[in-house]
């Protein structure tokens, strides 16, 4: 079995000068790959990248920093075909309202989601077309007053037996609870599925949700790394729906 000497950098305000400091020492030392989740805020570090692809080590995106596919090698989460697999298990499970939940600033992987569960939505009921499917809440709504007032806003003009997607799993497990302590029932009158995020792919989860097998994705990428023939990289990674008990069947 081959072993792997890994270095991992994170940081959690997104800065791309932060970030930018970490690549500068990348290229300096040489590694022979990097596996990149990178900051989705302008300017960003694409010509830091590059550079550094040039020098021989290569760069493997494991998460997207923009909507559209990197011009790099990638192994990412096929997220579009995840918000369709959340919208058509909802639409079987016999609900007729759906909402796509998420908070302001998310990431870029947010509208590539929201962008995969309308289309199945549409496709399959052109009645659906007209309605409002995107609700956007601040940051820790369910702890500040100006939040608590959107959320019961939002959830006054919500019909029961409504499909909820919210955009992780965390967030699926807040509205799951706000749900509950508003007297609805889950899965009667509500449904709900998280996404998983790679900055929690360990933790279990209460809801269900759409999983990437983000372990695997890693493995993947880190394989492809370490190949003696590189000739490159791109794959998406197929969503698997996983049940809790959330989400009628």
């Amino acid at each position: 079995d081959l072993g792997y000497l890994i270095s991992v950098f994170t940081h959690t305000d997104w800065s791309a000068a932060t970030e930018r400091k970490f690549l500068e020492r990348v290229l300096q030392e040489r590694h022979k790959a990097l596996l990149a989740f990178c900051t989705p805020h302008p300017p960003g570090n694409d010509d830091l990248l590059d550079e550094i692809e040039k020098s021989g080590t290569r760069v493997i995106h494991v998460e997207h920093y923009r909507t559209e596919l990197p011009s790099r090698s990638y192994v990412l989460p096929d997220y579009r075909r995840g918000g369709a697999i959340a919208a058509n298990a909802m639409m079987i499970a016999g609900y007729d309202s759906f909402r796509f939940i998420q908070i302001e600033g998310d990431g870029p992987y947010v509208p590539i989601t929201y962008e995969g569960f309308v289309e199945s939505l549409h496709e399959q009921r052109e009645e659906l077309a007209d309605e409002e499917v995107r609700v956007v809440l601040p940051p820790s709504f369910e702890t500040t007053r100006e939040g608590l007032r959107a959320w019961k806003s939002f959830l006054s003009k919500m019909p029961r037996n409504t499909g909820i997607l919210a955009r992780s799993e965390s967030l699926a497990e807040v509205v799951a609870e706000l749900l509950r302590k508003s007297g609805m029932r889950i899965p009667e009158d509500f449904g709900v599925i998280g996404l998983k995020q790679l900055l929690h792919y360990c933790s279990g989860g209460s809801t269900d949700h759409v999983d990437f097998d983000w372990g695997g994705l890693l493995r993947d990428a880190i394989e492809a790394a370490a190949s003696p023939a590189w000739k490159g990289i791109r794959s998406l990674y197929k969503p698997r729906l996983i049940r809790t008990g959330t989400l009628r069947k």
